[in-house]
This record gives structure tokens, C-alpha cells and sequence, in this order.
């Protein structure tokens, strides 16, 4: 079995940690396969122990690892919930990060737009219908209308038989959650247009057109360069200009 490298003790807890993972990748170890005692690895790593117990504190944060008290330190199966969960929180911190995982949404979103109107089933339509008038009864009503505005971007996805992308879907909620201050300043025309953006949408899937609904899909989306630079959102002049509300 590979032993592991001594550390340099500056390194601490992170370097133990990358020492970890390394040492589970080149030892093919399985869920449920014990790591070395804390001392071992202390004594392996030639670091104090107080290291060791911070590093694998923050693989079982991670969900790599998990602790059984009086038995040690165990890998665990990796869960991409764990996975996305610990993603969404360490993007959701500024706008940036906010900035750069809406624009891996949309090339998701597109990529995947043709093989949804393919998939789309009538049931599922209906469903989106449903969706779009909540958006509008709620915007007619002065209220926030982000949940049945992802709920519609999500359904159109359900159908692609990739349970992971619905999962995205799920972070980009928990994330617009947790970051709707950021989006405050968009100009009041920008919802208006929002809702025309997704009837248009809407009547793109009913005629099962891909190519027109990948070209309506990209309306629905907002410029989140005011997130990045610093500048204010523009105010819609044309239909390509119309943006989206979600993040």
C-alpha cells in the first residue's frame, strides 16, 4: 500500500487534506475502508495531530470521509447531493461567482434545449402553461414570481433522463435563495418584459419548434455583467435585449 509523504507543517490542514484525498485515489480505497489511525497519519505526514483532525473534520464536512467514535476515520460514498450542496454554498458568496454559474446554467440550458422539445410530452406542457400564468398572476399582483419561474425551466428538463441537470436545478434555486439582494436594482421594465419573454417561450414548445425555442430560451436570460464590473443592468430596447429575472 502507498504510504503517505511527509508535510511540511506550514501546509497544515488543507495540505493534509489534499494528502487524504490522494492517498484514497492511489490506494483505490472503497466506501467503508478505514484510513490509518491519527496518530499514523501525524507520525506519516510528520505534522501534530491537530492538523490531522481539522483536514478530515473538513473531508466529513465534505462527505468523503465519516468518523464512527471508538472505531476511526472510514471513507464514505461519495453523494453528488453532498457534492452540489457544498458547490452551491462556496459559489453563492459574491457576485461573481453568482455571475459565472448563471452563464454555466444557460450553456447547460441550451445545450440541452433540442433533446427537451423532443422529449416534450403533452402532460408536461400543460404543466409549463400552469406555470407561466402563476407568473403572471403573481407579477399582476406585485409579487415576486422566481419559484414558478424556475419551476417552468426546470420541467422542461425533466424529460432528458439526466437526474444530475435536475439536480443543478435544484442549486440554482437554493442559490437565487440565498442572493435575490443582488438583483433588486433591475430596471421595472425588466419584469414586464420577462413575462413576454416566457409566453413567447411557452408558444415556441407548442409548436415543438427547436430551433425558435432555443432562440426564445436565450431571451429569458438576464446580463449579470453588474455583478462583475460594477455596472447598473440596462433597460430592455428590443426583444433580444429582454432578460430574466432568475439568476
Amino acid at each position: 500500500m502507498n504510504k503517505l509523504k511527509p508535510l511540511n507543517t506550514t501546509y497544515r490542514y488543507r495540505a493534509v487534506q489534499d494528502a487524504l484525498r490522494q492517498y484514497i485515489l492511489e490506494n483505490h480505497l472503497h466506501p467503508g475502508d478505514r484510513l490509518p489511525s491519527e496518530m499514523e497519519l501525524a507520525a506519516q505526514l510528520n505534522v501534530s495531530r491537530n492538523p490531522i483532525r481539522e483536514a478530515i473534520k473538513g473531508l466529513e464536512a465534505l462527505g468523503l470521509v465519516e468518523v464512527r467514535v471508538g472505531l476511526g476515520v472510514f471513507v464514505r460514498a461519495a453523494s453528488i447531493d453532498d457534492i452540489l450542496t457544498n458547490v452551491a454554498y462556496s459559489l453563492a458568496v459574491d457576485g461573481r461567482s453568482v455571475a459565472e454559474l448563471y452563464e454555466i446554467r444557460q450553456r447547460l440550458e441550451l445545450s440541452y434545449a433540442r433533446e427537451a422539445v423532443k422529449q416534450l410530452t403533452d402532460e408536461t406542457l400543460a404543466q409549463i402553461e400552469q406555470q407561466v400564468a402563476e407568473m403572471e398572476r403573481l407579477h399582476h399582483a406585485g409579487q415576486d414570481y422566481h419559484e414558478p419561474d424556475l419551476a417552468l425551466h426546470r420541467l422542461l428538463f425533466q424529460q432528458v433522463g439526466n437526474a444530475t441537470l435536475l439536480k443543478l436545478f435544484d442549486v440554482f434555486a437554493g442559490i437565487y435563495s440565498s442572493t435575490r439582494h443582488l438583483f433588486e436594482d433591475e430596471p421595472p421594465t425588466a419584469k414586464a418584459d420577462d413575462i413576454q419573454n416566457h409566453r413567447d417561450l411557452l408558444e415556441a414548445l407548442r409548436q415543438r419548434d427547436p430551433d425558435l425555442v432555443v432562440e426564445r430560451l436565450k431571451r429569458t436570460y438576464t446580463p449579470l455583467a453588474h455583478l462583475t464590473d460594477g455596472t447598473p443592468p440596462k433597460t430592455s430596447e428590443a426583444p433580444e435585449m429582454n432578460r430574466s429575472t432568475l439568476p
